[in-house]
């Protein structure tokens, strides 16, 4: 498989280290995490200003995909991003800036960016997004508010019984992040591209400022090292919501005991206790998968569900492959069913 590669469109004369807003926004968002998640990987900036003033900009990175077309997206590890803007701008010069920005978006690369839909000035984003040939998605996450009825009294009682079970075998702890990046680069099914030592370094920066947080679920077993890890997850913070970040279970392997499967549960549960703790909204930070959703609909019964909005902007190369791939990889899959092949790509694991 080829590497993916990560090139520069940065226009250095316009680019300014100035914080953009001074406001609450979300964790992804601010500019401790984005320096984070900048660090010293290659990434590209595009930046407005306008009589000295930095109004607003866009942080992204780009990849190539299996063909070697480019796709650009977040900033890595970064699941909300797109245009951030400066306090105080009028609603015209909102709409300004972000025609600026997306104009300014190179057309020989795909892009995917995944925003707040709260932001202030999100339906101007929307419009200026599509004008410019981006579709436009929406794709849930599920919030849990400090004075709703907790999870477990929402649970049936089949669920309850396991979540009390489970408790007898596992013991919840907290963890350091070197421990958490070894434990999830040991327990990747496949490789990522997105590179670990943003992710360690965006913790880093996450629990030194109290922002964020390590769950560990660990067996009683008497297993050391990381197998008595039976799974792991990592939240992070703003001034109003706690996302649920990262998460990972441990691999099967013969040398070690069976992972528990009520492990990852337990986890989220710490976590949502811990948000309600601190008065924070629990954001279960979009699940992108059908059993991601389910958890957190049918299992821990959310009720409130709100959406976030994806735009996506294909180069006409990067749509022919999305198109087809998946229906020669069913073919395929169909002639020789042991192929070692994956029907569905994602962008990675939790």
């Amino acid at each position: 498989m080829r590497n993916f590669e990560t090139h520069h469109f940065v226009d250095h004369e316009r680019i300014s280290e100035a914080p953009i807003l001074s406001a609450p926004r979300p964790v992804y968002l601010q500019d401790w995490w984005q320096s984070a998640a900048r660090s010293d990987h290659p990434h590209s900036v595009i930046d407005v200003e306008r009589d000295g003033r930095r109004l607003g900009g866009i942080s992204f990175v780009t990849r190539r995909n299996k063909i070697g077309a480019r796709i650009g997206h977040d900033l890595f590890w970064t699941h909300l991003g797109g245009p951030t803007l400066a306090d105080g701008l009028t609603p015209d010069e909102q709409r300004s800036v972000i025609t600026e920005i997306v104009e300014r978006l190179p057309r020989r690369v795909s892009f995917r960016f995944m925003c707040d839909s709260g932001l202030d000035y999100a339906d101007s984003l929307r419009e200026e997004m599509l004008k410019a040939g981006f579709s436009w998605e929406r794709h849930p996450t599920f919030l849990q508010h400090p004075g709703d009825v907790g999870v477990l009294e929402r649970m049936k009682a089949k669920h309850r019984t396991h979540i009390k079970a489970g408790l007898k075998r596992l013991a919840v702890t907290d963890g350091t992040s070197q421990e958490f990046i070894d434990f999830y680069a040991s327990n990747l099914v496949a490789g990522s591209h997105s590179p670990l030592h943003l992710a360690k370094a965006i913790l880093d920066k996450g629990l030194q400022r109290g922002r964020a947080r390590v769950f560990f679920a660990l067996n009683k077993s008497g297993e050391t090292g990381l197998n008595r890890i039976d799974a792991a997850i990592a939240c992070a913070w703003d001034e109003q919501r706690y996302y649920y970040w990262l998460s990972r279970r441990r691999i099967h392997r013969p040398d070690a005991p069976k992972v528990d499967s009520i492990a990852t549960k337990l986890l989220i549960l710490a976590a949502i206790e811990h948000a309600g703790q601190l008065g924070l909204v629990f954001d279960a930070d979009c699940p992108e998968t059908v059993g991601g959703r389910a958890l957190f609909e049918t299992v821990f019964g959310f009720t409130r569900i709100e959406y976030r909005d994806v735009y996506i902007r294909r180069t006409a190369i990067t749509a022919f492959y999305d198109r087809s791939i998946p229906g020669l990889k069913r073919f395929i899959k169909t002639v020789f069913p042991n192929a070692p092949l994956k029907i569905v790509d994602t962008d990675g694991p939790r």
